[in-house]
């Protein structure tokens, strides 16, 4: 299921954050992008840098650029770089990353700006991220493969938007083999199916070798959701979000 569109009262106001948000992951992307077609000369003694360059073949400024940024795990546990618990939500590692990681934001982020406010929407948003890499790197340990994404915050927004706005209907397209379709579906139904599978996919993959898997992997997803509940619960409890859903 590939939600397209909520179905958003008009007259609503600007989500300014959310637009914000957006359009800084995809600029970000593109200089990442712009880096990657740039060979990086002279060597390194970056641990990180010289893993990339032993899984690509061909090391780039891009390379660089994410080691510098991206959440690495071990130097988490260490005190290290905290600052890229922050970073690292703006880099990601391929077009269909950054893609599908705002187009959810696009749909779900306004609606909970609007019920956070304008002033405190970003500052939720930054937590849940960083929330979200805290799981992730504690699920993982001392791993040295760098974790980015915006994943983890957007899981943030899904989980308030789950809370708040459970009977919002959502214009959907539905994928069954050779079977396609745009249907409406039900916020719970879609975030919920969508949490079912991540859930059940972060515990498959404790039995594997997640120091392995890299980026920002189920349970970044997880947590952020989670703390994006706990988030709309109290919003809830603060009439901001709707009781019911509507066409």
């Amino acid at each position: 299921m590939i939600p397209l569109s909520d179905m958003d009262r008009p007259g609503q106001r600007f989500p300014l954050f959310n637009v914000a948000f957006v359009v800084a992951n995809i600029l970000v992307y593109a200089y990442q992008s712009l880096l990657d077609t740039q060979p990086l000369r002279g060597g390194t003694g970056d641990a990180c840098v010289q893993m990339m360059a032993q899984l690509s073949g061909a090391l780039t400024a891009g390379d660089q650029f994410v080691c510098t940024y991206a959440v690495i795990p071990s130097e988490i546990l260490r005190g290290q770089d905290l600052f890229t618990l922050v970073t690292a939500m703006f880099l990601h590692g391929s077009l269909l990353h950054v893609g599908s990681n705002m187009l959810y934001l696009w749909i779900f982020g306004d609606n909970i700006e609007r019920s956070i406010g304008t002033l405190l929407y970003p500052v939720f948003y930054l937590l849940a991220g960083i929330v979200a890499f805290a799981v992730q790197t504690l699920i993982v340990g001392p791993s040295a493969i760098p974790n980015i994404g915006a994943s983890g915050a957007v899981a943030g927004v899904l989980g308030a938007y789950i809370v708040l706005f459970p009977g919002r209907q959502v214009r959907t397209l539905l994928i069954l083999g050779i079977f396609i379709t745009i249907t409406r579906v039900s916020a719970l139904l879609l975030l919920g199916f969508w949490f079912v599978t991540q859930f059940l996919s972060g515990f498959s993959a404790l039995g594997g070798k997640m120091a392995e898997s890299g980026g920002v992997a189920y349970w970044a997803h997880i947590g952020g959701f989670i703390f994006g509940v706990v988030v709309g619960l109290a919003l809830r409890a603060m009439n901001r979000g709707e009781r019911q859903g509507y066409a």
